[in-house]
């Protein structure tokens, strides 16, 4: 049995050049510290890795959800304006009664 045979035009499947490839899409990493004032009864969380970054709220999901939407605002205001980020270096350490939450970001 013959091997078919391929017209006289045919070429391999092209695949993109890695040089010319668009860049990966920036991953960053959220450090959140969550804190529950046991008199206030609401949860305070802050960001760890960036200065500024804070909030309050009834539940340490709705203050990651608000922290993550402002961390994730500054990236990308950081990004398009090719300004560079200001990262606290150490991060900061949780205390006691607070915990560290990590989060990774993509823009």
């Amino acid at each position: 049995m013959s091997e078919p045979q391929k017209p006289k035009d045919a070429q391999l499947p092209q695949f993109p050049d890695p040089a010319q490839a668009k860049p990966a899409v920036p991953v960053y990493e959220c450090r959140i510290i969550l804190s529950k004032q046991p008199i206030e009864g609401v949860y305070h969380a802050r960001v760890a890795n960036v200065e500024g970054l804070s909030c309050q709220s009834a539940n340490p999901r709705s203050a990651m959800q608000t922290l993550v939407g402002r961390f994730k605002q500054l990236m990308a205001e950081h990004h398009q304006e090719g300004t560079p980020i200001t990262w606290i270096d150490p991060p900061e350490e949780p205390k006691e009664g607070e915990r560290k939450v990590f989060i990774p970001v993509h823009l």
